[in-house]
Parts: structure tokens; sequence; C-alpha cells
């Protein structure tokens, strides 16, 4: 059995009804703008909100073994680059993404350590997307 509401009031409970879903629905969609926490980081080079650590192991030499080889496209499209092309020398794989600070903050580093060493390392990027 239903219960007989006045016009009046039926029209004032679904504007309330109707706020409140409207509410509910900005607040939803404020949490989905695309700007995130760590944007801030991203545009200042912060070093806030990344993994990572000073940590540091070296293996001795006797207990060392031979690395896999890693083999993928090269980012010109012709051919792939592989570990395996660099017998003899320290391959040092570097993945990272342009969206990252710290990734950003290091490239020149990397790029002079690169140049500095070219005899006896082989510095290969891996594009994050």
């Amino acid at each position: 059995m239903r219960a007989n509401v006045p016009v009046a009031q039926l029209t004032s409970a679904a504007r309330r009804a109707g706020l409140l879903l409207v509410a509910v629905l900005l607040a939803a969609l404020a949490g989905c703008t695309t700007q995130t926490a760590g944007d801030e980081e991203t545009r200042t080079g912060s070093q806030t909100g990344f993994i990572g650590g000073q940590s540091f192991t070296q293996v001795p030499v006797a207990e060392r073994r031979p690395a896999p080889v890693a083999t993928g496209p090269a980012l010109s499209g012709d051919g792939a680059v592989s570990t395996a092309d660099y017998p003899g020398k320290v391959v040092v794989i570097n993945v990272w993404g342009s969206w990252c600070a710290p990734c950003r903050k290091e490239a020149p580093d990397l790029a002079v350590a690169s140049q500095d060493n070219a005899d006896v390392a082989q510095f290969i990027g891996i594009q994050h997307p």
C-alpha cells in the first residue's frame, strides 16, 4: 500500500535526492583528473615519491657468472640490439621513461659516462612507455 505524498513534498524530496546525486558524482569525478600525485615531482625533477635506494652490491670476481643475453628491437626499426654484440665489454642497460624525473636527471651523467668509458663499456637505454 502506498502513502499519499503531497506533490510539493515529493518535488522537494526529489530535488534533495537529485542534489545529493550530483554532489556524489562531482566528488567521484574529482578523483578522475589527469593530474596525479606524482605529477609535480615529475615536472620539477624531485627525487621524492620514487622507489630507489643507495645500496650497492659488489660480487667478487671469482663468484661472477656470465650475464644472460638480452636482445630487443632497435628504436630505429632496423634490426635488433643484443648484449651479445659487445663481447668483452661491460654492458650497462638503463630502463628509463621520459616521464620519470630521476631518469631525466641522470641522463646527462649517463651520456658522459658512456663517452668516457666507450672503450670498455656499452650503454643501452630501454625506453619505458
